[in-house]
């Protein structure tokens, strides 16, 4: 049985309850119903699950079952570096951008190289401007973001590389 008090998420009784008048309890196999509730424990019915695939929820008063969501996947940046580094239309476009903007390409390559470590804010910054220089087509965007998600990176980092 779990107890829930002041609607606390429901646990097993402590070792020691104070009732009202100042006492205090110690071994719960000694508590009495009565001692339980003027200590201000509710006994809370656990509803059967699997602790593999669920778990309990907690409104205040009822305990619930929930299917546990499967992990996110992990985001394979290695993978995707090699790939889009490789990638023809990518060199294209950084060629192009250094002709009109000769520092734009290792700006979007340094913004994009601590993502991991600082995040997307300097990405988010330089990789729009990156494009514009370059003229990219946003279906070039589009085909890098598809391979974004092929390697399961952020939804966040995908929005920004695709453009919308």
């Amino acid at each position: 049985m779990l107890y829930s008090k002041d609607g606390s998420f429901p646990a097993p009784l402590p070792f020691r309850i104070v009732l009202p008048n100042g006492r205090t309890r110690t071994d719960p196999t000694s508590f009495t119903i009565e001692e339980i509730n003027e200590a201000g424990y509710t006994a809370v019915i656990v509803p059967q699950y699997n602790p593999l695939t669920e778990r309990l929820t907690w409104d205040g008063i009822l305990l619930g079952v929930e299917v546990i969501p499967p992990p996110l996947p992990t985001p394979n940046w290695p993978a995707f570096n090699l790939a889009i580094s490789m990638d023809s239309i990518m060199i294209q476009y950084e060629v192009a951008a250094n002709q009109v903007h000769p520092s734009i390409v290792s700006k979007k390559d340094l913004a994009y190289s601590i993502i991991q470590d600082k995040g997307l804010d300097n990405f988010a910054a330089i990789f729009p401007i990156f494009c514009q220089i370059a003229n990219v087509a946003q279906q070039h965007r589009d085909d890098w973001a598809d391979l974004a998600l092929q390697y399961d990176l952020p939804a966040e980092f995908v929005t920004i590389v695709r453009g919308y």
